[in-house]
């Protein structure tokens, strides 16, 4: 929608999008091209409100909206009858239309469904991350050789 700057936000929707695969085990908003998933994205949140398209700075994406449909939100609970209710309700704070009223990713992870997977000592560490097995130039031959040993780290009885 020509946000004006890419946030973390932009990170939270799309993991709720991946988030929704899972649960649905099919794309939600599987569109032909950015247009047809726009009108598939309202189809399931139901039309912004003004106020909720604020933050879209291009003018043809805010004409293009005023002319799709009024669409009313869709329950979660319909469209995955078999889904954790906890899982639907993180899932509607993430893919909420408006960035600015979206969960943060911190939110997202002080959220009731992760409370049994949380490590607060782990979780606070100040350890700096090592990224020195990053330092590498990706040829084709050094990413096969690597997938074959991350694939021997798994499967390291499947060894020849």
């Amino acid at each position: 929608m020509n946000a004006t700057h890419y946030t973390k936000a932009l990170d939270v929707w799309s993991i709720g999008c991946i988030f929704a695969e899972l649960l649905g085990r099919a794309p939600l908003f599987p569109g032909d091209d950015y247009l047809d998933q726009i009108k598939r994205t309202i189809g399931v949140l139901g039309t912004p409100t003004q106020e909720d398209k604020e933050f879209i700075v291009g003018e043809s994406e805010r004409k293009f909206l005023r002319k799709q449909a009024k669409r009313s939100k869709q329950e979660w609970n319909k469209i995955y009858p078999n889904a954790n209710p906890t899982a639907l309700d993180l899932l509607g704070k993430m893919l909420v239309f408006n960035p600015y009223k979206r969960y943060t990713v911190e939110e997202c992870l002080d959220h009731m469904y992760f409370e049994n997977y949380m490590d607060e000592p782990r979780e606070e560490s100040d350890e700096i991350f090592d990224w020195k097995w990053d330092a590498f130039e990706p040829t084709k031959d050094i990413l096969q050789k690597m997938v074959y040993q991350e694939s021997l780290d798994f499967h390291s009885e499947d060894e020849p």
